[in-house]
């Protein structure tokens, strides 16, 4: 998938089920997966021991012993084989179901879950986003509405480079600094208490043709952001970067000074 797409209208969903599936997520995942009941669900990550993102996603509770990610990029056969080292003697089983589909959905209030594992429908409040095993292409709307409330898609060449502040992961709930401990958790810790990290999730918009969008933007040299994805525009183009604090604030309302792409302003910055 180029990384001037947004975000994929096919991704994979993994399932956790078992007596131990809610604890053995809760010791896994950065949220508060014990507060999540059943038919709701929630913004949700895994880092790896240094506090790297490894995954993003919602996740879902439908019942008791059973919990759906639903996952915003990454490979989800990989995921589960890395899981599956941490499983021991916990009684859960993790499956991966077949590629699907997201699709806009009528509205519904956020964070509901309704459905199945195979056909899947999480609240958004004035929208939903269908999740179906093996489905076909429908609305994509909801890629828009994400992309304006600062949503990020972990593609792969994000993975394990960033941690959980420059995702906004505080912000969308999708971390807990409370619960026990979890993969990286010290590092999040750390970080968020001391307040430092210093990249955060951007909104910009340009005019140049958003197919020669580079993965990694340059401003002398230097690396200053990482395109996490973008959707046209009757101007031209509008995209989520991972942008370092010092560049944006000295940009304010001018062009950012970079050697590729040009004439790009910032709309929107969004915190931890």
């Amino acid at each position: 998938m180029s990384q001037t797409r947004y975000a994929a209208t096919r991704t994979q969903v993994l399932m956790l089920e078992g007596e131990d599936a809610l604890t053995f997520a809760h010791g896994q995942f950065t949220s508060d997966v014990q507060a999540l009941t059943p038919g709701h669900w929630q913004w949700s990550g895994w880092l790896d021991v240094r506090g790297q993102v490894l995954a993003f996603f919602m996740l879902a509770r439908l019942d008791d012993d059973r919990l759906v990610l639903v996952l915003r990029g990454g490979d989800a056969m990989a995921l589960a084989k890395r899981l599956l080292m941490y499983r021991l003697r916990t009684r859960v089983r993790v499956h991966l179901l077949e590629e699907g589909t997201l699709t806009d959905a009528p509205a519904l209030p956020a964070f509901i879950a309704q459905g199945s594992p195979q056909a899947l429908t999480l609240g958004r409040g004035d929208f939903a986003i269908a999740w179906t095993e093996g489905g076909t292409e429908g609305g994509t709307q909801w890629q828009q509405r994400d992309l304006a409330d600062g949503i990020p898609w972990l593609h792969e060449h994000a993975r394990e480079s960033l941690l959980a502040p420059a995702l906004s992961f505080e912000r969308l709930g999708a971390i807990s600094y409370r619960k026990g401990c979890y993969p990286g958790q010290e590092v999040a810790a750390r970080i968020h208490f001391r307040g430092k990290h210093k990249k955060h999730l951007t909104q910009v918009q340009g005019e140049s043709d958003i197919n020669a969008l580079p993965t990694h933007w340059q401003q002398d040299g230097r690396d200053i952001g990482l395109l996490l994805g973008a959707l046209p525009t009757p101007e031209g183009w509008q995209a989520l970067v991972v942008m370092r604090d010092e560049t944006a604030e000295a940009a304010g309302d001018q062009p950012l000074p970079l050697e590729a792409p040009a004439s790009v302003r910032i709309t929107r910055r969004y915190g931890d």
